[in-house]
C-alpha cells in the first residue's frame, strides 16, 4: 500500500486513479491514457524508484491520498430544546445516520436518518414520560480544507420530524405525533487519519419545526455530536 502512495504521488494522481489504471480499463479513458503515458515518460522509473527509497516522514500527505465519494457516518450525542417543547421536556441522546457523496473536494450532499430520547419534564399530573423524536433529513455540506488532514464544513439541512407518542398533545402541542417539516444547519470539524477510508468529527446544529413549538413560544432544537465517517 505505501508502494501505492509512493506512486501515486510522484505521477500526481489519486491511488484510486492508478488502480484504476492496473484494474483494467473504464470509461474513462482519457484519464488511464494519461496516466499510462507519463509512466512511460523516460525517467519515470527512476523517480518512482527515488520516491520509494524516501522515509514515510518526508512524503506530504495531501488530500488527493484518501478516498473521495460514496460516505457513510455513524452519530452519537445529545440534543435538547430551548423553547417550545423545551419548557417542558429534558435534553436527551441522539443517534444518526448518513450517507452520502463528495461531488467536489468543497460540496458534499446526502440523507440523514435520525432520532433522539427525551423525558417530560413537568410537575405532575400526569408524570413523567419518555417520547422519541425521530426525522428524515437532506444535507448538502460547503468544506474548506485548511490542511490535508483538517476540514471545516458548514451544512444546510431540511427534512421532516415526528414524535413517537401524542403526549406532547397534553402539553399544547397536538401536532407533534404528526410528520411536520423540519430544517436547520449544522457546523463541523473533521480530522482525517494518514488512512485512505477513515475520518472523525465534531459538529454542532439546530434544528427548527413548528410541530414542536408551544403557544407563544418557538422551539429551537441544539445538537451536539460526535461521528465516524468511511469513505468507499
Amino acid at each position: 500500500q505505501r508502494q501505492m502512495v509512493l506512486i501515486a504521488r510522484a505521477l500526481q494522481c489519486r491511488v484510486t486513479d492508478l488502480t484504476d489504471v492496473f484494474d483494467g480499463p473504464d470509461k474513462d479513458t482519457v484519464r488511464d491514457l494519461d496516466l499510462l503515458t507519463r509512466m512511460r515518460t523516460p525517467g519515470a522509473l527512476e523517480l518512482l524508484a527515488a520516491y520509494e527509497r524516501l522515509p514515510p516522514e518526508a512524503i506530504p500527505i495531501t488530500r488527493s491520498l484518501y478516498a473521495h465519494g460514496l460516505y457513510i457516518e455513524g452519530v452519537i450525542g445529545g440534543r435538547g430544546f430551548i423553547g417550545g417543547i423545551g419548557r417542558i421536556s429534558s435534553p436527551g441522546p441522539m443517534l444518526a445516520v448518513r450517507v452520502g457523496y463528495e461531488i467536489l473536494d468543497w460540496l458534499w450532499i446526502g440523507a440523514i436518518a435520525e432520532g433522539s430520547m427525551h423525558q417530560t419534564a413537568t410537575p405532575p399530573p400526569p408524570g413523567r414520560q419518555v417520547f422519541e423524536l425521530l426525522g428524515a433529513m437532506g444535507d448538502v455540506r460547503a468544506q474548506i480544507n485548511p490542511t490535508a488532514e483538517l476540514a471545516i464544513w458548514l451544512a444546510g439541512q431540511v427534512g421532516f420530524i415526528v414524535a413517537s407518542t401524542d403526549v406532547l398533545a397534553l402539553y399544547g402541542q397536538p401536532n407533534a405525533s404528526t410528520v411536520s417539516i423540519a430544517y436547520g444547519g449544522e457546523l463541523g470539524v473533521d480530522a482525517h487519519f494518514h488512512a485512505r477510508h477513515l475520518s472523525i468529527g465534531l459538529l454542532a446544529g439546530t434544528r427548527l419545526s413548528p410541530g414542536l413549538d408551544l403557544p407563544g413560544s418557538l422551539a429551537i432544537g441544539i445538537h451536539g455530536a460526535a461521528y465516524v465517517r468511511y469513505v468507499f
